[in-house]
């Protein structure tokens, strides 16, 4: 499957196709996984200290891919890492 700009990827249809075409695939049972960054801002000179700060700030507010993807939570692992910035 193809996706553009504009259009939402649906993973749980990718996995149905490919179920299609490769044995042993259970898309009911697929579990998905993602990984998470989480900042921690570090004291550093006014300039480069609100652009980490705008940075964060977006960070915090980006949609989580669980729901972008309309993904169900049990079957979706997150993996985290705390980033210095």
């Amino acid at each position: 499957m193809r996706y553009g700009f504009m259009e939402r990827p649906d993973p749980e249809a990718v996995v149905r196709q490919l179920a299609a075409q490769v044995s042993g695939i259970d898309p009911p049972t697929c579990t998905y996984g993602f990984h998470s960054v989480h900042l921690q801002l570090e004291p550093s000179p006014l300039p480069v200290h609100l652009m980490a700060e705008l940075f964060a700030f977006m960070q915090r507010n980006a949609i989580d891919p669980q729901r972008y993807f309309h993904l169900p939570p049990e079957r979706v692992i997150e993996v985290g890492r705390l980033v210095e910035i």
